[in-house]
């Protein structure tokens, strides 16, 4: 017999009609089809066997409890098919009786928050990015900190941290000494009044005598050619027991990175960092690699002025 004429004789029974027109509609357990169609829980299972075995259903294991849904890939003659079947009025007709009782059932479902999460846990993530996106992590972290504050942006860039910090302190100095960045920090930081940016060179900052709580340094050590005057002028702007936070290159040995990306140091150790400078280094954290990123593993350092 032609596969095609089974689908027919398949689909010949109005109670696989029924069921398949339930799980095109919601992802439903043996017992809830039951409860829908007032049909014995034998027969139920009978009919989805035949189906599954014509690949007509999917079958998920939730818990203890089956979930059935109907494929969404069917062929082509199966797919014209089942348009036929389903838009027939009486299978219209039943359908309609049966989604009363379906959207009772639902409506009855207990929620289990254990179950839920024990099934959401492997996709967790990105259903919450999905959701809420990220935006709110930096945020809720920098809250723990003083609201006065105030923070400068060594080497800011085109002011993209700076702009997701500004509105968790009282004063951010963004500093940098391209004009092309500038002008782009400009751009983007004009909405936050409390942002005053500066075009200055690292070794002589435009900032007072212990002038700022905290600084950070995102990827701009490598840049500079001689570090102690940088290092100078962070401990001279910081107040006492202030702190400067480091994000760079680990040490390593792509030396083509001097020619292509202008890098006048290829990262830097522990040991390195503490040759330059008389800030006492608190914290040195190697930091996991991004899965997508190329280039050479981050550190993360936290100095601080006595």
């Amino acid at each position: 017999m032609p596969p095609i004429y089974s689908q027919l004789q398949l689909l010949g029974e109005p109670t696989r009609v029924r069921l398949l027109r339930l799980t095109e509609a919601e992802e439903l357990t043996v017992n809830e089809l039951t409860q829908i169609t007032q049909l014995p829980q034998p027969t139920i299972s009978r009919h989805l066997k035949q189906l599954h075995t014509h690949q007509w259903i999917n079958r998920r294991k939730d818990g203890n409890s089956t979930k059935i849904r109907m494929a969404t890939e069917l062929s082509q003659p199966c797919a014209e098919l089942w348009s036929l079947v389903r838009d027939n009025p009486e299978s219209t007709q039943q359908f309609d009786e049966d989604a009363r009782r379906m959207r009772s059932v639902i409506s009855e479902r207990a929620f289990d928050p254990k179950a839920q999460f024990g099934r959401l846990a492997h996709s967790w993530d990105a259903i919450r990015s999905d959701l809420f996106g990220t935006q709110f992590l930096l945020p809720a972290i920098l809250s723990l900190l003083p609201k006065e504050w105030h923070i400068a942006d060594l080497g800011c860039g085109t002011g993209e941290t700076t702009a997701k910090i500004a509105s968790s302190f009282e004063r951010v100095f963004a500093i940098d000494r391209e004009e092309a960045m500038i002008d782009a920090a400009k751009a983007r930081l004009q909405a936050h009044s409390n942002v005053s940016i500066h075009q200055a060179d690292l070794s002589a900052l435009p900032l007072e005598d212990g002038a700022i709580d905290a600084a950070y340094c995102i990827l701009v050590l490598h840049h500079i050619r001689s570090l102690k005057p940088v290092f100078l002028e962070i401990e001279r702007v910081l107040k006492p027991g202030g702190r400067v936070v480091i994000v760079d290159m680990q040490a390593h040995t792509r030396r083509d990175y001097r020619f292509a990306m202008g890098h006048a140091h290829l990262g830097f150790s522990q040991r390195d960092l503490a040759d330059q400078t008389t800030l006492k280094i608190v914290r040195y954290i190697p930091l996991k690699p991004d899965s997508g990123a190329t280039g050479p593993e981050l550190f993360l350092a936290v100095l601080e002025k006595s």
